[in-house]
């Protein structure tokens, strides 16, 4: 096990496999956060300390609560609907699966 894990949020609801999937990979290098709601309410009282997110409904609101994200991998296709200036502003990574 890797000693300095990082704490990854999960911002949208995976599958019981797929989420046991990404689980089984990473375990060993990040400690999750997952949330139940998966409301904005939530989210960003969850993603305080939150190093990655995962997912795709990421807002303004939850990258601004989330002030130790240094990385964010959006699940769905296309980033034209993310205002990337954001992330770009607080020296955010930004991937795209698709």
């Amino acid at each position: 096990m890797k000693k300095n894990k990082k704490k990854l949020i999960l911002l949208t609801k995976f599958s019981k496999n797929y989420l046991n999937y990404i689980y089984s990979k990473l375990k060993d290098y990040y400690y999750f956060i997952i949330p139940k709601k998966y409301d904005q309410t939530e989210l960003c009282s969850m993603a305080i300390d939150a190093e990655v997110a995962i997912g795709s409904n990421i807002t303004k609101k939850i990258v601004y609560s989330a002030n130790k994200l240094e990385y964010y991998q959006h699940t769905g296709t296309g980033l034209d609907h993310i205002d990337l200036n954001i992330f770009k502003e607080n020296k955010i990574i930004v991937a795209n699966t698709h």
